[in-house]
């Protein structure tokens, strides 16, 4: 894990200079992605890492400041996955809604969820109604997920509790 964050960490801390970064694992199903975005608790994966990164390295720049002075910065996350050439908003509470109530389900039919993240669901046309679209703005030069839910974090928990 650490020699796969060394890689991708220039990156990540480009963001302070105002750069907008995307990191993504690409692979076959059991290929390790997960693993290496998330990494079990005692080997954190990537993005662990890069949350980590950025919001000490927020903290020790407005620590530099002169007296009276700050550095402000904003923080956001988004969630997506891409599946089957389908883009879904992971932070959807009416996504999140649906996968607890089928978890729930499966717990009364007597369903073991020791591991309930490996649980695997069709999603409703009801729940995720359609796949978002990358628009690209060409007045600003921007590529964004259009409708996808952005949340406002102000902490490296905060923004990993939004996450896991």
């Amino acid at each position: 894990q650490s020699r796969v964050y060394k890689e991708v960490e220039p990156v990540v801390e480009s963001v302070l200079d105002g750069h907008n970064v995307c990191v993504f694992a690409y692979g076959q199903t059991g290929s390790g992605k997960t693993y290496t975005m998330e990494g079990p608790d005692n080997n954190r994966g990537v993005y662990h890492r890069a949350v980590t990164t950025l919001f000490s390295a927020m903290a020790e720049r407005n620590e530099g400041c002169l007296p009276g002075q700050s550095v402000s910065f904003s923080t956001s996350v988004q969630v997506l996955e891409i599946y089957k050439e389908r883009i879904r908003d992971l932070l959807n509470p009416h996504l999140e809604q649906f996968v607890d109530a089928q978890r729930l389900a499966a717990v009364r039919r007597g369903g073991d969820l020791s591991d309930a993240s490996t649980l695997q669901f069709d999603i409703p046309a009801s729940v995720a109604p359609h796949s978002l679209d990358v628009v690209h703005d060409p007045d600003s030069g921007q590529v964004y997920v259009q409708d996808a839910l952005a949340l406002e974090v102000s902490s490296a928990e905060e923004l990993q509790g939004a996450i896991d």
